[in-house]
């Protein structure tokens, strides 16, 4: 039987966002729409005259709005060869070729009447963005993503914003292959776990909590934690700070083991003070799962909370997580750490190439979720990005927080600069922040081991990965990322249900080069460096 190793973890890259596509692919399902969005109705808000995305009309009250494959999609694994013809292009009022005389418009002159609609959906029709002397087109980059991939996945989807519009997306392949009928084409509502990007909307909600109970993030986490539990050396001075700067000093070697009566023993063991730096540990954000509930009020005097078993406790917080994350987020899509009860809606985890292979469901978070596990589509990705930047969650003052000390986020890049403090704030195009998240698969390196945490319930672990090192047998077979350029005003969200692009690919780890034998399949360096090549002089445009 295979083992699977589940791992969250950030990688460094440099670049910033804006796109226009025209292309997709002529079999498989994949739909790639260089300019215009194909966004379901009421899944991103309509944006205002400053430009922000305002709250939408309607929400989901469903965990996912699932919409028909395209007629004659077949989403399959093995499609070679570029993607050249347009699925659907909508009519937006506009031909897009007018959208030229807009070329190399400045960042700061975008105005609400480059903003179309489709369906209710902002879409800009610019189709390039200049910066000092040189100028981005919004196809090239977009181009540039879908080149490196060389259609080389089961599935991956993403959107790129500017001011919270769609300037470019893509969507190609499979959410099931043949291997797990019915197969089922990849489609933006469908909703998957988006592995550490779960991190960011932890922090934006515990931000936000904090602030609400006048409660600083430099204050420590221990009042917020159960009575019952034993504080081991040194825990009483973590800070929330610390948490979510992964700075806390807390030590694992199984670090997908998340639930109750793993934190509790992490806790029990206490921390090296020496072990305060940074250390990509999922138990800093997994902690937020009880932190948020007792800071919201959760009593739990009276209740069970034996050790070595589960725990009335660890049942309680997990419930009151999701209820305050639903009362942050409720309004734009509703948060669950549960896969879809259908399994012929979910997306499934393949290799590439697929083959015969079945799918990984990688099943239910609901007592390990924090640090992972979030169930979102794509679309809802965009719509967490764009509402968290119209300050509909945060203060401009408690976002400015978060951009300037990377709280909830994983590193900070530029394009053509290589990035190994997480902490540098880089000028050439604006600073961008970054969040990924990927769960994999392979042999196990001396630092992987799978565990069964101490709650009775099994659960798949690895390390995060902080060391640069890595097994030249670990697959990524699901990633996600998620970019915001404060400056710049670009996004982007991105998912993937396999390895990502040929195996020659190189990719690189907090700036440490890794064989280019090793396929880690994640979307970080092949969205960098399509971002740098399509920044240009205008004379190459």
């Amino acid at each position: 039987m295979r083992s699977f190793f589940c791992r969250i973890f950030s990688v460094k890259f440099g670049f910033l966002f804006i796109v226009l596509i025209l292309s997709s692919c002529s079999s498989g399902g994949g739909s790639a729409i260089h300019g215009t969005s194909g966004v379901p109705e009421n899944n991103i808000g309509d944006i205002s005259n400053n430009g922000n995305i305002s709250t939408p009309p309607s929400h989901p009250e469903s965990s996912s709005n699932l919409t028909s494959a395209p007629s004659g999609s077949s989403g399959g694994s093995t499609h070679q060869g570029p993607m050249i013809s347009p699925i659907r292009i909508s009519n937006l009022g506009n031909n897009l070729n007018d959208a030229a005389q807009q070329n190399g418009t400045p960042l700061t002159d975008a105005k609400p009447a480059d903003i179309k609609y489709e369906q209710g959906i902002p879409i800009s029709s610019l189709t390039k963005v200049c910066s000092g002397s040189r100028c981005l087109t919004f196809a090239d980059w977009a181009a540039g993503i879908d080149e490196r991939i060389h259609q080389q996945a089961v599935g991956y989807e993403y959107l790129i914003l500017y001011k919270g519009a769609v300037v470019a997306q893509n969507t190609f392949g499979s959410a099931h292959t043949d291997a797990d009928l019915p197969t089922l084409a990849l489609v933006p509502s469908l909703r998957m776990n988006i592995a550490s990007v779960s991190k960011t909307l932890t922090a934006t909600a515990a931000l936000k909590l904090l602030a609400e109970k006048n409660v600083s993030i430099d204050s420590p986490i221990y009042p917020y934690l159960p009575k019952s539990w034993t504080f081991g050396p040194n825990v009483q001075t973590i800070t929330f700070r610390e948490l979510l700067t992964h700075t806390s000093g807390i030590r694992s070697d199984q670090d997908l083991a998340t639930a109750y009566g793993d934190l509790r023993n992490l806790i029990a063991q206490g921390i090296n003070l020496n072990d305060k730096v940074p250390h990509y540990q999922n138990h800093n954000f997994a902690l937020f799962r009880i932190l948020i509930p007792y800071l919201n009020g959760f009593d739990s005097d009276g209740m069970s909370d034996p050790l070595g078993s589960l725990s009335n406790v660890g049942q309680a917080t997990s419930l009151r997580y999701l209820e305050y994350m639903n009362s942050v987020y409720g309004n734009y899509f509703r948060i669950s750490c549960t896969p879809a009860s259908d399994d012929s809606s979910r997306i499934l985890s393949y290799p590439y190439p697929a083959g015969a292979v079945h799918g990984i469901d990688w099943g239910d978070w609901m007592e390990t979720c924090g640090g992972g596990g979030l169930q979102l589509s794509v679309h809802e990705m965009a719509i967490f990005l764009n509402q968290l930047n119209a300050k509909a969650f945060l203060s401009p003052s408690q976002l400015q927080l978060m951009y300037e000390n990377l709280l909830g986020w994983d590193y900070s890049f530029n394009d053509n600069i290589t990035i190994t403090n997480p902490f540098i704030n880089d000028t050439k195009h604006g600073r961008c922040l970054v969040k990924n998240g990927v769960l994999m698969n392979g042999t196990s390196s001396s630092n992987m081991n799978g565990a069964a945490s101490s709650n009775g319930t099994s659960s798949s672990s690895g390390t995060a990965f902080s060391n640069g090192t890595s097994s030249s047998k670990e697959t990524a077979l699901l990633s996600t990322l998620m970019v915001y350029c404060p400056d710049t005003e670009l996004g982007f969200v991105g998912l993937a249900n396999s390895t990502l692009g040929p195996a020659t690919l190189v990719v690189k780890l907090f700036g440490i080069s890794v064989a280019t034998t090793v396929n880690h399949g994640i979307w970080d360096d092949i969205v960098q460096n399509a971002y740098n090549a399509a920044w240009k002089t205008p004379s190459f445009l």
